[in-house]
């Protein structure tokens, strides 16, 4: 099962031992085996499926080290907790490591194998491996034979963060040459064929096994909710219905992601003042402040969590029954990993998606290089009255021919529950682009006319008729202001920007409403986080500095204009009028 001269024990007494489970969970025992053959592997399991197993487990039962890459600092801190908790000896080496630490970390990795005793997992990041201490490490473990393999966590990272913001991703394939023959075991829950493509070529993984399980979480109920007819789309209606959502479910654990720092913020103090007990996370926190905030979470002392998606990444919390996306998520990858951090126990559980046209069209506009067409995607499944698990297993192409089963033991989404309360929903959306596209003409041919293309024209307030965004600042170039709908880039999904709303590109044949803005909060807010780039500075990457005038996080995109820079719309407010 091992290369020679490895000491082998059970897998499935380690699994007792250290676990407490009689039997592996489904990939689980084929996984470790084969790394324990020396073979490369690619493990992709839901969240919550045991993927931690797979490449925890094959240094127990071969009494070496596997040195585990990981994202994020805090993620390796609570993973080596969570290993030390299960009787498993493990470390992390970071770049605030102690000399001490390090010293005993080294006599500990090239101790050799057999020592029962001895640290089986040593957690890092990408960045760390670049070290010379580290590089020298790992070439006297090689030699000393203590190295069991190299596990690639959250291997996602790799395809999605390498090629714009963590560059040393890029170099974990220069552990082949550095201590050839050490096999490579890749795991992730969201990997689509062409990110699993990604993944192999990074990593220089040699013939690899790959171990796919069903994409499929059939605990988890999915619903949308379209802001826009929401009440009368106002951000206090948006408000009283994830209230009103949330007052059933009062003490169960949740998490509400939003893509800002300070939307997260305004949303935790407005739930606290409507009765809901509520805290924000996001990077703009301290340290001391995101870990109380986590702790206290984890335990059950505040159960609902507002935060960005620099939240919930490899935590292992199995009681959470919902997870609500206050904004529309970037991609279908970050929906489904969001959305499957709730349930892990098995238990039924919730996810609600509120979307909006406006706010889809303005992300797609943000979206740049590998990252475009992501939103497009988002949109189809929102914008749909088809299954939505159905179309969800579809995009990570897995196939299958019924919708929703609750009769064998799947919850059913919004559309399978009642597909015409979803039709009705959309018709309502559609209506209102459309008046709203049609207001906009108008305003845009009575400004036309008002100016006669040319001369000095008052200043004209045309209001957002939507309800996200407010009045709308107009500008004049040589004395002519342009309106909404004369400076709104209209293609959203579809293509260019035209006069009038109604003429540029649609998103399934809906003409977008006026330019996009930032809903569910402060209009504007430069504070858009991204794991990534949050775990680039984390880890010391040069270039990823917090900036300095806001204090706010890169924009999601690289190379996009923040919001509230040059690319944005400037916002003053909600309200459901038009004044000219």
């Amino acid at each position: 099962m091992a290369t020679a001269g490895h000491e082998i024990g059970d897998p499935s007494d380690c699994l007792r031992a250290h676990w407490g489970h009689a039997e592996f969970r489904s990939l689980q025992r084929e996984a470790v085996e084969a790394t324990l053959q020396g073979r490369d592997v690619l493990v992709i399991l839901p969240t919550g499926g045991g993927k931690s197993v797979t490449f925890q487990l094959p240094p127990l039962v071969a009494r070496g080290v596997t040195i585990v890459i990981t994202p994020l600092l805090a993620l390796a801190r609570d993973q080596v907790q969570a290993a030390l908790d299960r009787g498993i000896e493990a470390a992390m080496w970071a770049g605030d490591t102690s000399d001490t630490a390090r010293a005993s970390i080294r006599s500990s990795v090239l101790a050799g194998r057999g020592d029962e005793g001895g640290l089986r997992l040593l957690y890092t990041t990408p960045e760390s491996l670049r070290t010379p201490p580290m590089r020298e490490l790992l070439q006297a473990a090689h030699e000393e034979g203590s190295l069991v393999s190299f596990a690639i966590d959250e291997a996602h990272c790799v395809s999605q963060w390498g090629h714009d913001f963590r560059p040393a991703y890029l170099e974990l394939v220069n552990l082949r040459t550095l201590c050839p023959g050490v096999p490579v075991i890749a795991v992730t829950a969201t990997a689509t064929t062409p990110v699993q493509a990604g993944i192999k070529e990074s990593l220089g993984m040699q013939d690899p096994i790959v171990f796919q399980g069903s994409f499929n979480r059939p605990n988890i109920q999915y619903s949308v909710r379209r802001k826009e007819v929401l009440g009368d789309g106002s951000r206090e209606a948006l408000l009283a219905d994830l209230v009103a959502w949330l007052a059933p479910r009062a003490g169960q654990s949740g998490v509400i992601y939003a893509r800002t720092r300070a939307t997260c913020d305004w949303l935790a103090g407005v739930l606290g003042d409507a009765g809901v007990d509520a805290s924000s996370y996001h990077a703009g926190k301290d340290a001391p402040r995101r870990a109380a905030v986590q702790r206290d979470w984890m335990e059950g002392g505040c159960p609902v969590v507002v935060a960005t998606i620099a939240f919930g990444m490899g935590i292992d919390k199995a009681d959470v029954r919902w997870v609500v996306h206050w904004e529309v998520p970037s991609s279908l990858e970050g929906f489904y990993q969001e959305s499957g951090r709730a349930g892990r126990d098995g238990l039924p559980c919730c996810s609600l998606l509120y979307a909006s046209d406006k706010e889809m069209q303005e992300a797609a506009r943000l979206e740049r290089g590998e990252r475009r067409g992501a939103m497009a995607e988002v949109a189809a499944i929102v914008q749909g009255a088809r299954c939505r698990r159905k179309a969800l297993l579809a995009y990570f192409g897995e196939r299958r021919g019924t919708c929703c089963t609750p009769a064998q033991g799947e919850e059913s989404c919004d559309v399978c529950t009642d597909a015409q309360a979803v039709r009705r929903m959309l018709g309502a959306v559609e209506r209102k682009l459309e008046r709203t596209a049609c207001l906009a003409a108008r305003v845009a041919a009575a400004m036309a006319a008002t100016a006669g293309g040319y001369g000095n024209v008052g200043q004209t307030a045309v209001v957002d008729p939507s309800g996200y965004g407010g009045p709308v600042e107009t500008t004049g170039f040589g004395g002519v202001e342009q309106s909404a709908a004369q400076t709104t880039d209209a293609g959203g999904f579809g293509g260019g920007a035209g006069p009038v709303a109604a003429e540029g590109g649609v998103i399934g044949g809906v003409p977008p409403a006026s330019l996009p803005v930032s809903e569910g909060g402060p209009a504007h807010d430069a504070g858009a986080e991204n794991p990534g780039l949050t775990a680039a500075r984390e880890a010391g990457v040069p270039g990823q500095e917090t900036t300095p005038a806001t204090g706010a996080d890169l924009q999601t995109q690289p190379g996009a204009g923040t919001a509230g820079g040059p690319d944005a719309q400037k916002s003053k407010g909600f309200c459901g009028c038009s004044v000219m």
